[in-house]
């Protein structure tokens, strides 16, 4: 996976390698986090300390017909982990009725896929999962207004990069897959054979990067207008799946009782469909919308031979997802604030290894943010899932000592119930009560 990191990099810069000048903005920080203030909250390791890179290039001046934007960032922790995503690399191009856009691209087809971390349509960033945040698509953007109440919004590429967070270390020599990312869970590093512990050998067949990277995908988004304030749109693309997928054959020497597992990533297209209705106030402080989001199997990967275990060969196939949500924004006097609601449509089979366990499957989300007394900034958000119980929690307060340095307290809380089957009962241990500095520019 460093092949892939470099060449999402190069793409990214290559996209935008524009020289400084006196028009350019750029911003960013450069944070330290420590997150082991108790013994009751956090201590896993991997999530006591956070340094983090953030830095954003964006050029867009008025009466100019070309935009540029740099969205990274990079992080590392106590595990000794790196991690980096680009957010945004993208140029492009305006005209009267028409956009073209060229780089790492996002795109802003279905609004649940955002609020969610879904990561169905873009990449995520998942670097931390209280923020998941979104990472582009490599490809070509062309929007066209066909009149002031039709517009359509076109993507097409012929490059593929998976999601690259959180990921696991793989040592060839040792036959090991270790995790230095408190979000990344390892498989099984020993199991019992003959009644005894054995260390279980991996060996990861990593597909040729040319083999995961050159991979066609294209979509389209049709949104028509009512009113100027009322939009319906439907989409539809074609492409893989931003997670590879693994599959495994286990065999045991009959000799030493030593398990050893091939692991095969593969790569599955889906299919995205759905629609958006969005509603906004004239002077655009509301917005009430609403979204519905179908990923069905695609075509299926070259490498996808029968899964060997213990003898036995069988066949896995991916199932179909749906989600349908609903949301209002209020943007008020230096602050906003965010109610939402999402359900999963279909269900989950927990038996199909390729299946993960879905997020969330029928949820609410409250999030509101705010500055006061110039320097003072309060944030929180919380997500609450009334099938598992599942909840999570976060407040930060950050104070800004001057326009170069900044200091953050905050906490975030993962709580499931303690024989929950959820997505976040397996992060129950990532709770963090946390303080930052950041140097800003």
């Amino acid at each position: 996976m460093n092949q892939m990191k470099i060449l999402i990099l190069f793409f990214s810069l290559s996209c935008n390698c524009v020289m400084a000048s006196a028009l350019k903005q750029y911003y960013g920080d450069i944070s330290l986090r420590y997150q082991d203030w108790t013994d009751q909250i956090g201590g896993l390791e991997g999530n006591k300390y956070w340094g983090t890179f953030n830095f954003t290039y964006d050029y867009k001046e008025p009466f100019v017909d070309s935009e540029r934007k740099i969205d990274l960032t990079i992080s590392t922790n106590d595990a000794g982990g790196f991690f980096f995503a680009v957010k945004e690399a993208q140029f492009t191009t305006i005209g009267v009725q028409q956009e073209f856009s060229a780089g790492v691209l996002i795109l802003d087809w279905v609004e649940i896929d955002r609020v969610w971390g879904l990561g169905k349509l873009n990449n995520r960033v998942n670097i931390d999962f209280f923020n998941p945040g979104q990472a582009g698509l490599p490809g070509v953007r062309y929007k066209f207004n066909v009149s002031k109440n039709i517009k359509f919004d076109t993507f097409a590429s012929f490059i593929y990069v998976p999601e690259l967070n959180p990921s696991l270390k793989i040592n060839k020599d040792a036959g090991t897959v270790t995790s230095r990312s408190p979000w990344a869970e390892a498989p099984a590093a020993t199991t019992q054979v003959g009644g005894l512990d054995r260390q279980i050998f991996y060996t990861v067949h990593i597909p040729d990067i040319q083999d995961i990277v050159l991979r066609p995908q294209a979509g389209i988004n049709l949104q028509f207008s009512l009113f100027e304030n009322l939009h319906i749109s439907s989409y539809y693309i074609k492409k893989p799946e931003n997670n590879l997928s693994n599959t495994a054959t286990l065999i045991v020497d009959n000799i030493t009782f030593t398990p050893y597992v091939d692991v095969y990533p593969k790569i599955y297209y889906h299919e995205l469909w759905g629609g958006q209705v969005t509603f906004e106030t004239p002077d655009r402080d509301i917005q009430l919308y609403g979204s519905y989001l179908m990923s069905q199997p695609g075509d299926k990967p070259e490498n996808d031979q029968d899964i060997i275990n213990l003898g036995y060969a069988f066949r896995l196939d991916k199932k179909s997802e749906a989600y349908t949500g609903a949301g209002i924004r209020y943007l008020f006097l230096n602050g906003e604030s965010h109610f939402g609601y999402i359900a999963r449509l279909t269900d989950y089979d927990e038996s199909n290894l390729l299946e993960r366990k879905p997020r969330w499957n029928q949820a609410l989300n409250f999030a509101l943010e705010f500055k006061f007394f110039e320097s003072f900034a309060f944030e929180t958000e919380f997500f609450y899932d009334m099938l598992n119980y599942d909840r999570l929690a976060s407040v930060k307060l950050r104070y800004d000592y001057s326009s170069f340095l900044a200091a953050s307290l905050g906490l975030n809380a993962v709580t499931s119930p303690d024989d929950g089957v959820g997505y976040w009962a397996d992060f129950r241990n990532n709770d963090a009560l946390f303080t930052e500095v950041s140097i800003l520019f």
